[in-house]
């Protein structure tokens, strides 16, 4: 996720960078959110979308036997950051203890379904408005791109820019049955770009 193509061979030059990041984003989690020793980032009783989407990464680079060494402990650990881990071992646990028994399994559905599913729902929300003052200068309307700026790079969204605010962009797309589907990106790590011609 280092917004370029995958390529084994530079992995050994990237490495620091990614080490950086991955200490820099557990020090934000330790003296903030986790600062006031909190068990979840909201607060609550347990965990939410908040917990899974500051934790997933880490779960995933400490846990994944495949990764094992990508972090050396002199970048990040329990000792370094104590709560950080902490949390994570606590996501960990819940979703360890919330996972199907083996006998049971999640339903599959066909893209099929998912697809008609999405095409017959009634909600949406309203459109919004593009930001005019917006430093991109984009206005509503035009055919835009999508894309974000990791490893997803290669295939950006092609749509009608139907909102654009600091957080948030929204593009309207034609769907095969002639319905308009509205996308939602985020803002942050993802290009907003006029389609050329």
């Amino acid at each position: 996720m280092t917004g370029g193509r995958f390529n084994p061979d530079t992995m050994d030059q990237t490495r620091p960078e990614s080490q950086a990041h991955i200490r820099m984003y557990l020090d934000m989690l330790e003296t903030t959110w986790l600062a006031d020793e909190r068990e979840w980032i909201l607060g609550k009783e347990g965990p939410s979308l908040a917990d899974i989407h500051a934790v997933f990464v880490f779960e995933w680079v400490f846990h994944d036997p495949r990764m094992e060494g990508a972090v050396p402990e002199s970048v990040a650990s329990e000792v370094t950051h104590l709560k950080a881990f902490a949390r994570i071992h606590r996501f960990r646990t819940s979703w360890l203890s919330a996972r199907l028994p083996d006998d049971q399994s999640l339903e599959t559905i066909s893209s099929e379904h998912a697809i008609s599913t999405i095409l017959s729902s009634g909600w949406a929300e309203d459109g919004g408005k593009v930001d005019e003052t917006d430093a991109l200068g984009l206005k509503e309307g035009q055919e835009v791109e999508v894309w974000p700026l990791d490893s997803g790079m290669d295939h950006p969204d092609r749509g009608f820019l139907g909102r654009l605010s600091t957080n948030e962009v929204m593009i309207l797309i034609q769907s095969r049955s002639s319905k308009k589907l509205r996308l939602h990106f985020p803002r942050h790590n993802f290009r907003v770009q006029v389609v050329k011609g």
